[in-house]
């Protein structure tokens, strides 16, 4: 659960936003920052031109593991959408950041959809697919990469050693059946 591919997507973890300071988006005029802490957490958006304006949305969850980076990723209109900032850096050289998507078209604001395309390097439990792409899926808990996204079916793996230990039979172990592949299937798993 500690290790970077667990923590490749997952949840806003209390403190990690803690005492970054906004950053100004060139060319748009926009103004970003990190507002609460973990399941209370959004990005606001201000225009510091008009004084009066202010936009806000949750964040819904959050992508990479935090050693180099962390995008976020907003709930808004029942939808999914890449947050304006992100967290780079890693201990105390931590700071906000434009996203890449914004930093390379400022004024994109909170329009940048998330699909299953952008999570599927990040999880071995994607939502389901529907439409809209970028549709919150209600229920769906975003998870990093299990021990099984590598290592094969360890759930079935736990199961027939269990039966097999506990004197009720065996039954075919998914892993003893991994470990007959070709290197091209293994390296298949690996690829994908």
């Amino acid at each position: 659960a500690a290790s970077g591919m667990a923590r490749a997507l997952g949840r806003v973890a209390p403190g990690e936003l803690a005492g970054l300071a906004p950053v100004d988006e060139p060319g748009s005029g926009f103004r970003y920052h990190f507002e609460g802490d973990d399941a209370a957490a959004r990005l606001v958006e201000t225009f510091p031109a008009k004084a009066e304006f202010r936009d806000s949305a949750a964040l819904a969850f959050a992508i990479g593991a935090g050693r180099l980076d962390r995008s976020y990723v907003l709930a808004r209109g029942q939808r999914w959408w890449l947050a304006p900032l992100e967290v780079a850096g890693h201990g105390t050289e931590r700071h906000a950041a434009l996203a890449p998507s914004h930093a390379m078209q400022p004024g994109t604001r909170f329009r940048q959809p998330v699909t299953p395309e952008c999570l599927g390097c990040h999880t071995d439990a994607p939502p389901p697919r529907t439409w809209p792409l970028n549709v919150a899926v209600a229920g769906w808990e975003p998870r990093g990469i299990s021990c099984g996204g590598c290592h094969g079916d360890v759930v079935g793996h736990v199961a027939a050693r269990e039966q097999e230990l506990s004197g009720g039979g065996q039954i075919t172990d998914p892993l003893a059946v991994e470990r007959s592949w070709s290197r091209v299937q293994r390296m298949e798993r690996c690829a994908a």
